[in-house]
């Protein structure tokens, strides 16, 4: 409902004068996975809404949905989310993910794997994801940016 509010609560005003709304969305949205079905269903919704109101409010309200993957910093997986529901998202690619999973809690990743300037750039961090909102902001009026999904380079997620 969060979202909802925060729609209401700047919409009319935006409709008049313009504005963006980023609305955060998750790998999680794209993909029903065990483990995360009620996370994932509210992700999901996220990107129709904002979908939905992009299309009616063009021209007066940039709407971007940006889909973050990988974020460990979050802990969502100590609370929201069934770390095993990771496992589905990965697919193919489950097994390494395990992997770095059990290598990053034991602080063994690479030095690659913690560079963001490197290939094999494992995990965003939550500075990485604003940032990069932050830049999907300050495109000129005329660059919307819809919908974008955020991943570190040398991620395991499919989804």
């Amino acid at each position: 409902m969060s979202v909802l509010h925060g729609i209401y609560a700047v919409h009319d005003q935006m409709a008049e004068y313009g504005g963006h709304i980023v609305n955060i969305s998750s790998v999680y949205g794209n993909a029903g996975v065990a483990g995360a079905a009620v996370y994932g269903a509210t992700k999901a919704a996220v990107a129709t809404l904002s979908n939905a109101l992009r299309v009616e409010s063009q021209g007066k309200i940039k709407v971007t949905v940006v889909r973050p993957s990988g974020v460990l910093g979050t802990n969502l997986g100590a609370s929201i989310v069934d770390g095993a529901a990771a496992i589905p998202l990965a697919a193919h690619n489950a097994p390494r993910w395990l992997e770095h999973i059990t290598q990053m809690g034991e602080g063994r990743l690479t030095a690659e794997q913690r560079d963001p300037d490197h290939a094999q750039y494992w995990s965003l961090t939550p500075g990485e994801v604003a940032e990069a909102i932050v830049n999907i902001i300050d495109q000129p009026l005329g660059v919307a940016v819809a919908d974008v999904t955020l991943r570190s380079t040398g991620e395991d997620y499919v989804y």
